[in-house]
């Protein structure tokens, strides 16, 4: 399909107006023209996505690395300040403790609530005090969710957009108290000793309360979401359908995915229909209406 929209053509250049991950306007631009260029290390690809969602216009950038090293990240994000939504990979620790309190770390609240709801669904329909306590984690969580479908409905400006400081204000008054409530509920099961050391309870009791400060950064801004959901389902097409790609044999292989994903799912998430988005991008840049000096 991309060799019938795109013949002839080398590269892409993405148009993303005021819209940018870390380095202003041409940020992106930037990162498709010169990032895109690594030397085989390993036989492994891996791919970073990446979403910023305090602007109308809305991008998901992929980014082909050869590892999970914590320096790719690291190097990735330098220069970076703000808020960072990840789920639990440590590889993301490094990059927040040098940025010396520049990088505030949101992570998800989705892989909080996992951790206790498997214990529900292992159990199936089985009671024991374990699936009780998971039962009453996952419930407190669950009214966190509530109240964020309740803030896309009531926390909007006439244009149907999320007003970050009415969201801010709602989860401060009706989400803060839940997750208070929640992380005392975690913190009084690991000090009463009720589960065993190394069961699932156990294990998601403290996951829970080694992310405490973490899990709660995003109330402090409206912008920012109770999970990395946006990012995950973004990558998923790619996850599911790598083992059919074509040129994914080699390291160019992997970067020139990652260039057509960017540009795809970025148009899935503007409302854009993706193959008239690359048709319209293929028709002005034979045309020269599109060039570099404008983006």
């Amino acid at each position: 399909m991309l060799e019938r929209i795109t013949p002839g053509i080398d590269k892409f250049y993405v148009a993303c107006g005021k819209t940018d991950m870390r380095m202003g306007i041409n940020g992106l631009v930037n990162k498709i023209t010169t990032e895109f260029k690594l030397e085989p290390c390993s036989n492994s690809a891996f791919l970073f996505c990446g979403i910023r969602k305090d602007r109308m216009h809305q991008i998901r950038y992929f980014k082909h690395e050869c590892g999970r090293s914590s320096d790719y990240p690291l190097k990735f994000l330098k220069g970076f300040e703000g808020y960072l939504h990840t789920d639990g990979y440590t590889g993301y620790d490094k990059t927040v403790r040098e940025s010396r309190g520049k990088i505030i770390r949101c992570e998800c609240l989705v892989h909080a609530r996992r951790h206790f709801a498997d214990i529900l669904k292992l159990a199936k329909d089985k009671q024991n005090n374990e699936t009780l306590l998971a039962a009453k984690a996952v419930k407190l969580l669950d009214q966190v969710f509530v109240i964020e479908k309740e803030a896309n409905l009531c926390c909007v400006d006439g244009f149907g957009i999320r007003d970050p400081e009415k969201v801010r204000a709602l989860r401060l008054k009706k989400t803060k108290p839940i997750l208070d409530k929640f992380f005392n509920f975690c913190q009084g099961i690991k000090d009463a000793r009720c589960c065993l050391p190394k069961s699932r309870l156990s294990q998601g009791v403290q996951y829970v309360l080694d992310r405490s400060h973490e899990l709660m950064n995003f109330l402090d801004d409206g912008n920012c979401d109770v999970s990395n959901n946006n990012a995950e389902n973004s990558i998923r097409p790619f996850t599911v359908g790598r083992k059919n790609f074509l040129f994914n044999f080699t390291e160019n292989g992997a970067d020139v995915s990652a260039g057509y994903y960017t540009i795809i799912q970025t148009a899935i998430a503007n409302g854009l229909a993706p193959y008239k988005y690359l048709e319209w991008l293929r028709t002005n840049i034979l045309n020269g209406f599109l060039r570099k000096s404008v983006l």
